[in-house]
């Protein structure tokens, strides 16, 4: 009898766990979806080449309560860093996730120590992909230099891979390419 009390509270605590695990996932895609929208409600008036926007999100009050300022970046509730900026050659305005933080490694390669798989796929299907007519672009980078691209609604042509057709079988792939001890892997949203 005991045995089976036992076995039955190991399963419960392991929903547990998994359920608060996965309400923290949707909490920080929440976050990250109130984030976007206030900065494409005010995109237009910030495109500036050469800008990061901590500052300006700052004040518009879009940096959620439970993020964290590191150094030019912020650090959302589950630890990915989160960068916002604009490039120097351009206008647009790019958000990129590094997904589980980064760890420089020994011999100069990056790692992401708190890599998760279901973060992956939670922001690349919740917050990312509906995002499609929206973003010019969504990339997947690796620290090892290799990448995939998705392009926007807009630039979406038959030879080009598009964000609005990404498989869940590619978000899948793309995720686990990512492996936490061996390579850092960032999600990339050009506006």
């Amino acid at each position: 009898m005991l045995a089976i009390i036992g076995v039955l509270s190991v399963g419960g605590i392991a929903g547990y766990s998994k359920a608060m695990e996965m309400y923290k996932i949707n909490k920080t895609v929440s976050e990250y979806n109130y984030l976007i929208a206030g900065l494409l409600e005010h995109l237009d008036s910030q495109r500036t080449k050469g800008y990061t926007y901590n500052q300006v999100l700052d004040a518009l009050n879009l940096i959620p309560q439970s993020w964290k300022r590191n150094a030019d970046s912020f650090l959302d509730n589950l630890g990915n860093r989160v960068n916002v900026f604009s490039f120097d050659n351009s206008n647009n305005i790019r958000i990129d996730i590094y997904l589980g933080g980064i760890a420089e490694a020994s011999g100069g390669s990056r790692s992401a120590p708190g890599f998760n798989h279901r973060v992956c796929t939670a922001l690349i299907r919740q917050l990312i992909q509906p995002l499609h007519a929206t973003t010019s672009d969504f990339a997947f980078y690796r620290s090892n230099g290799t990448y995939e691209s998705f392009a926007g609604d807009s630039s979406c042509r038959p030879q080009v891979k598009c964000l609005s057709q990404m498989t869940l079988s590619e978000i899948e792939t793309e995720c686990k390419t990512c492996l936490k001890n061996e390579q850092a892997c960032a999600l990339v949203l050009d506006f």
